[in-house]
C-alpha cells in the first residue's frame, strides 16, 4: 500500500473528523513553539486520500510537521521512523525545502575551515534532516572539502564576502529554516549559536542538543506555557539602569537570551538579590538584547510577596494548606483582612485590599479569596430576640429551642452559648410587644373548650431569693467555659419569667454567692455594648475565660433545689379551675370590646375587667399540649414557709371605695397576677385591672356581683378585713 493511502487509512479509522484532526494538529503545533494554518492543514489532509504527493511534501519534508501529524493519528513512536523513511524515498532532493543554513563566512578559514567542516559532517551534517546549505565566501572555497559533504543532503553557496553572505543566510532561512551562525540571527528561536574554537573540540553550540531537537521536529527552546503569563516587560514603568552587559561570545549570548526569556538562571545573570530588584534588572537586560522578559516560578513568587509587603498587605508571608486555612477560617470569624500568604508559587491573597487587588489580582500565580465575614454571635443573638415578641418568648425564655435552629444552620455553638450568656447577664435584651390577633374571643373559647391542664409557675428572674440568684432549670453545664465540675452560670437572666412545673423543679445555689463564685463568674462576662465586634472577639473572650478560670483557687459551692411547697401546686389548680369558670361565665353572657391594637377587653364584673391579649405562635413552637401558668411573685419575697400559698399567686386591685362616718372602706378584688395560656398555635396572655364604672348590670341579669367570677374583699382603713 501506498504511503499516501497508508495514512488516509489511519485517517479514516480515527474516531475524530478531518476538521477536528486539523485543529488537533494545529494545537500539537501551538503547544510547541510552531504556528500552523488550520486551512492548509485541512486541505494536505484530504490530499492523502489521492496519494497527493504534495500531502507527504507538506508533513513530511519538516520534521516538526511530521511529528504532530503522526502523534495525532496515533501511529506508535517505533513505528514513526518507518513512516518517515517511506516519505524520504517518495521526495526528491531539490524539491526539499532548506531546513538547516550554515554561516561560514564569519568563521574560520584556512586549513582551520577544512577541519571545521570535516567535524560539521559528523556531528551536524549527517544528523540534521534535508536539506542543510553552507555559505561561505569565494575566499574560503578552496578550503571546503567536497568529499565531506552529500551532494543530496547538501548545498555550498559562495558569495563575495561576510556581508553578502549574511544577506544570503536571511534569504534561505525566510522560509522557517534553522540558522547556525556566530552572528545573531534576529529571530532567537531559529538560532544555533556557534562558538568556533581551536584543538580537538573544533566548535560548541548553544543551545546544547540543538541538532537532534531539529531532526525530531522540537523547537530548539522548551517552550513554557505558561511564560507569558509571567512575562516582566512592561511591569516596571521605569526598568532603571541595570549592570552593563560583559562582552559575549555567540553562545554566551544565546544563553543568556535563552535564560530571560524562559526564567532560568544563568551565572552572567544578576541573581542573590531581592526578587523585585533582581526582577527590574532582568526586564532591564532583556529591553537591551531585544528580547522577552520571563520570570522563573520561584522569582515570579518572590516578587508577588514583595508586591503585597510593599502594598500593605498584612502579614506578607510564606505560609503552608494548615495556615491557610487558619487564616481563612479567622478572617470568617471577622479577623482583620488584606492578607497575604504564598504556598509554594502561589500568592493567596485573603480579602485584599482595593489597591492589593487591582496591582496583583490580575496576575499569574495569584488567588484571590473573598471570606465573608460571619456575623459576631452576639449580633446573632440580639436579631433573634429582635424577631420574637414577648408572647413568642414566653414559649423560649433561654432562647434554647431558638439556638438549636441556629446550630443546625452551621453557626457556632460556643460563640452563640457564650454570647446568649454575655447578653442575658448584662440584661441587653429586651422582649418586645407583637401583633394581637382581633379574634381573641376565637383563641379564648377554644382554649376554654377544654377542662384546664395542670398549672405552672412563671419566675423572674430579676432578683434572688435569700440572696440566692436562682440557676437557670435545664441549663448545660459549663465545663467549656468554667473550671468546675458540676458548676452552671449563676445570676443568669431569662429575658421573659421562665417556667416551672412539678416535674421540673426551681434550681438554686447555696454557698455559692457566698465565695464568689457569681462575680467570678460574671466578670469574665463582657458587657457587649458594642454588638457589632467579630466572631474572633468572641473566640478571644472565650479563652480569655477558660484562662482565668484554671486557677487552682475554687471556691466551696453546693447546688441543690429551692423548695416550692405542694400546698403551691395545689393551690395554683384550684385559682386555675376557678379562673377557668369565671370567664367561660363572662365569655358566655358578658360584654367585650376589641381596641384598635387588636387587645380585647372582657368584663367579669364587680369591678374588674380582663385585658385578654391573643398572638400565634411561631411554626417552630406549634404542639399539641395545653400550658396555663401563674405568674409567682418575685424571688426576693418567697418565704422559708408558706402561711398562705394565695398570697403568692394572687394580688389585690382596688376596685373602689366608700366614706362613712369618717371611714374609708376599700373595695378589692384578689386576681391573679398574669395569666398564660397555649394550645396549638395559639397562645393568650390575661392581666386585670379595675374599672370605675359600675358592673351592677354587667354580669347575671342585674346582680351585683357574681360569686362565680372572682373573690372580693372589703377593708377599712382601720385595718380591718371583712367580707363584702
Amino acid at each position: 500500500m501506498k504511503l499516501g493511502a497508508r495514512i488516509a487509512a489511519l485517517i479514516e479509522s480515527g474516531a475524530p473528523s478531518r476538521p477536528e484532526l486539523a485543529a488537533k494538529i494545529v494545537e500539537l503545533g501551538r503547544a510547541r513553539g510552531v504556528e500552523l494554518v488550520a486551512a492548509t492543514v485541512e486541505a494536505r489532509l484530504a490530499d492523502f486520500q489521492g496519494d497527493d504527493l504534495a500531502a507527504v511534501e507538506y508533513f513530511f519534508d519538516d520534521p516538526a510537521r511530521s511529528r504532530f501529524l503522526l502523534e495525532a493519528i496515533g501511529v506508535d513512536e517505533e513505528d514513526r521512523e518507518a513512516y518517515r523513511l517511506a516519505a524520504a524515498a517518495l521526495i526528491a532532493p531539490e524539491r526539499r525545502g532548506v531546513r538547516l543554513v550554515i554561516d561560514l563566512s564569519n568563521g574560520p578559514q584556512g586549513d582551520d575551515l577544512s577541519r571545521v567542516v570535516g567535524a560539521l559532517s559528523t556531528a551536524v551534517i549527517d544528523r540534521a534532516p534535508p536539506r542543510v546549505v553552507l555559505v561561505a565566501t569565494e575566499s574560503q572555497r578552496r578550503w571546503l572539502p567536497r568529499e565531506a559533504l552529500g551532494a543530496e543532503r547538501v548545498g555550498v553557496e559562495f558569495v563575495r564576502d561576510a556581508e553578502q553572505a549574511w544577506a544570503r543566510v536571511a534569504e534561505l532561512a525566510r522560509e522557517g529554516a534553522a540558522v547556525l551562525s556566530s552572528r545573531r540571527f534576529p529571530e532567537m528561536a531559529r538560532w544555533i549559536a556557534v562558538e568556533w574554537k581551536r584543538g580537538a573540540e573544533p566548535f560548541r553550540l548553544e543551545p546544547d542538543g540543538a541538532i537532534a531537537r531539529l531532526a525530531d521536529g522540537r523547537p530548539l527552546d522548551d517552550p513554557r506555557p505558561d511564560g507569558d503569563a509571567r512575562r516582566l516587560d512592561g511591569l516596571f514603568e521605569d526598568e532603571g539602569a541595570a549592570p552593563p552587559l560583559p562582552t559575549l561570545t555567540a553562545v554566551e549570548l544565546r544563553a543568556v537570551m535563552a535564560a530571560l526569556a524562559s526564567g532560568h538562571d544563568h551565572p552572567l545573570l544578576p541573581y542573590a538579590l531581592a526578587p523585585d530588584e533582581e526582577a527590574r534588572q532582568r526586564a532591564a537586560w532583556a529591553q537591551a538584547l531585544g528580547v522577552e522578559a520571563v520570570a522563573s516560578p520561584k522569582l515570579w513568587a518572590g516578587l508577588l510577596l514583595a508586591w503585597a509587603a510593599r502594598l500593605g498587605a498584612v502579614e506578607p508571608s510564606r505560609g503552608t494548606e494548615a495556615s491557610l486555612a487558619a487564616h481563612r477560617a479567622r478572617l470568617a470569624l471577622g479577623a482583620e483582612g488584606n492578607r497575604a500568604l504564598l504556598l509554594g508559587e502561589t500568592l493567596h491573597l485573603l480579602n485584599p485590599s482595593d489597591a492589593v487587588r487591582m496591582a496583583l489580582g490580575h496576575l499569574a500565580g495569584v488567588v484571590v479569596h473573598e471570606e465573608p465575614r460571619r456575623r459576631s454571635p452576639f449580633v446573632i443573638v440580639a436579631d433573634l430576640v429582635g424577631e420574637l415578641t414577648w408572647e413568642q418568648l414566653l414559649d423560649d425564655p433561654f432562647l434554647d429551642r431558638s439556638f438549636a435552629a441556629l446550630q443546625a444552620e452551621g453557626h457556632s455553638a460556643v460563640g452563640l452559648e457564650y454570647a446568649r450568656m454575655s447578653l442575658l447577664h448584662h440584661n441587653k435584651l429586651q422582649a418586645f410587644t407583637g401583633p394581637r390577633q382581633a379574634d381573641w374571643r376565637d383563641a379564648l373559647r377554644g382554649m376554654l373548650a377544654h377542662d384546664p391542664p395542670a398549672a405552672g409557675l412563671r419566675f423572674r428572674t430579676t432578683t434572688g431569693y435569700n440572696g440566692h440568684l436562682p440557676l437557670l432549670p435545664g441549663r448545660r453545664k459549663l465545663g467549656r467555659f468554667i473550671d468546675l465540675d458540676d458548676a452552671e452560670l449563676l445570676s443568669l437572666r431569662a429575658i421573659v419569667p421562665f417556667r416551672v412545673t412539678r416535674d421540673q423543679p426551681l434550681p438554686g445555689a447555696f454557698g455559692g454567692l457566698r465565695h464568689g463564685v457569681g462575680a467570678r463568674h460574671a466578670s469574665l462576662l463582657p458587657a457587649a455594648d458594642d454588638l457589632s465586634h467579630p466572631p474572633v472577639l468572641t473566640e478571644r473572650l472565650i479563652d480569655l475565660h477558660r484562662r482565668r478560670d484554671s486557677s487552682p483557687a475554687r471556691p466551696e459551692h453546693d447546688f441543690t433545689a429551692l423548695p416550692i411547697d405542694r400546698r403551691v401546686w395545689d393551690e395554683a389548680d384550684c385559682q386555675v379551675g376557678a379562673l377557668w369558670l369565671a370567664l367561660r361565665a363572662a365569655m358566655a353572657c358578658a360584654p367585650g370590646v376589641t381596641l384598635h391594637s387588636g387587645e380585647g377587653l372582657l368584663a367579669m364584673g364587680a369591678g374588674v375587667i380582663a385585658r385578654v391579649i391573643a398572638t400565634r405562635r411561631a411554626p417552630r413552637f406549634v404542639s399539641d399540649a395545653a400550658e396555663v401558668d401563674l405568674f409567682f411573685e418575685t424571688l426576693e419575697r418567697f418565704p422559708e414557709k408558706l402561711k398562705d400559698p394565695a398570697d403568692h399567686l394572687l394580688e389585690a386591685i382596688d376596685t373602689g371605695s366608700a366614706t362613712t362616718a369618717g371611714a374609708v372602706t376599700v373595695l378589692q378584688a384578689r386576681v391573679p397576677r398574669t395569666i398564660y395560656l397555649a394550645r396549638g398555635a395559639h397562645r393568650v396572655v390575661i392581666t386585670f385591672r379595675a374599672t370605675p364604672w359600675s358592673q351592677a348590670s354587667a354580669v347575671g341579669g342585674g346582680h351585683p356581683f357574681d360569686p362565680r367570677v372572682v373573690p372580693a374583699l372589703a377593708s377599712a382603713d382601720d385595718g380591718g378585713e371583712r367580707p363584702t
